[in-house]
């Protein structure tokens, strides 16, 4: 039972084109449906020590409607920040990152992932990713754009597109140098079964992949990553895990060069300690991004999972 004071959740579900608002009550989320989009968000605020903010309510709601792109917008005043993950990840992934920096944002579920449609083509390259984004709301406002991973390279394509719209750019573990052969775990974890008979079978997969800070943060990221099928097993919700050729693959990434030089605002490279970045490339990205910087953080490629508070941190400090 926390021991805070409660505080409300507002959660926004959009089921064929009705609109349900429900409310949840944060300290007494123990006893929710485990359905519950946002009844997790206390148990992860008292992991982390963060006391969990009353203003700032999240919700979900759609920010484009063809193809449709999921969001969750927590706060009710224009977002400070705006978070695009990485492959096979959803907006939940920045939960804990954004508790702690207590200031409105943006957590977009990326096309083909979370609740987000699925592309035709099935190609989430970064450009794709970045052309679809420009016609969502992100544009209605400015913000510091924060990406991580495939997310980071989408991020920077977005910034070349809409130059006006972010203040700061954020990218973390990635650049367009990276050789995704040299670190294949992501590749190989992507190429599992299209189906699992329980939640618990793909917790053990990804825990033998070295994923995620702790057992319960797994079994977080896989409720929020996954649902029950017709014959009851479980599957991802990103369309990744349910193509017949799944690799995820760098081709193209070498283009996002141009794009990153031109730049034209400050950037920050956040490289994880045992992450997917070498001192080359490293070195490579802070030669080629005029106004770019670096930090490195103590931890593996999922930074946001394994440290949201020291991101957080150099998130503030970069672009309060």
């Amino acid at each position: 039972m926390s021991l805070r004071a409660p505080v409300v959740i507002m959660g926004l579900r959009v089921v064929d084109k009705w609109l349900f608002y429900c409310t949840y009550d944060t300290g007494r989320m123990a006893a929710t449906s485990p359905n519950d989009e946002f009844a997790l968000l206390d148990e992860e605020a008292s992991e982390h020590g963060i006391a969990f903010n009353p203003r700032l309510v999240v919700r979900r709601e759609s920010i484009a409607s063809e193809p449709v792109v999921s969001a969750l917008r927590w706060g009710q005043s224009s977002p400070r920040y705006t978070f695009l993950h990485g492959v096979g990840l959803n907006a939940h992934t920045w939960d804990t990152t954004i508790m702690d920096l207590d200031v409105d944002a943006l957590a977009v579920d990326l096309p083909g992932h979370g609740d987000s449609a699925w592309f035709a083509d099935a190609d989430y390259s970064p450009t794709p990713l970045a052309q679809a984004l420009t016609a969502t709301s992100i544009g209605d406002h400015q913000s510091v754009l924060v990406g991580h991973s495939l997310g980071g390279l989408a991020a920077i394509a977005l910034v070349d597109v809409l130059p006006t719209t972010f203040s700061h750019l954020i990218v973390i573990d990635i650049t367009p140098g990276l050789v995704l052969g040299e670190n294949n775990v992501v590749r190989e974890f992507l190429s599992g079964p299209q189906s699992f008979p329980s939640r618990e079978a793909i917790v053990e997969r990804a825990l033998s992949f070295g994923f995620g800070p702790s057992r319960r943060a797994v079994e977080r990221g896989v409720h929020h990553n996954t649902r029950q099928n017709s014959d009851g097993s479980f599957s991802f919700k990103h369309h990744i895990a349910h193509l017949a050729e799944r690799r995820a693959s760098t081709e193209g990434f070498q283009t996002l060069w141009k794009a990153a030089a031109r730049l034209d605002i400050p950037v920050l490279l956040v490289r994880a300690e045992r992450g997917f970045l070498n001192d080359e490339l490293v070195k490579n990205f802070l030669d080629r991004v005029p106004r770019a910087t670096t930090t490195t953080l103590p931890c593996g490629h999922n930074v946001q999972e394994e440290v949201p508070r020291l991101l957080a941190r150099a998130i503030r400090a970069f672009a309060p």
